[in-house]
């Protein structure tokens, strides 16, 4: 499911790979379904759009990622370095 979530954002938004393994929760505006790319190519920051069909997948990816890890510190990202 996770590595599906991962493939969709890549599919919907065109983000570029770099760019998606930095997203950080903080960054996701479920309510405008967008997402803050901070410092992506040339360094620059941006928003990309997501459809607002797939709100519903990551407010429950963020939930069952949130029960699991219940207690942990660490930083939440979106990207691949939070999947594995």
């Amino acid at each position: 499911m996770q590595h599906e979530i991962l493939l969709k954002l890549l599919f919907y938004t065109a983000v570029r790979v770099s760019e998606l393994v930095q997203i950080e929760v903080g960054d996701v505006d479920l309510e405008a379904c967008k997402i803050f790319i901070n410092r992506g190519k040339g360094a620059k920051d941006r928003y990309i759009l997501f459809p607002a069909s797939f709100r519903l997948v990551l407010i429950s990816e963020y939930l069952s990622r949130n029960r699991q890890r219940s207690g942990a510190t660490k930083r939440r990202t979106i990207g691949i370095s939070a999947l594995s």
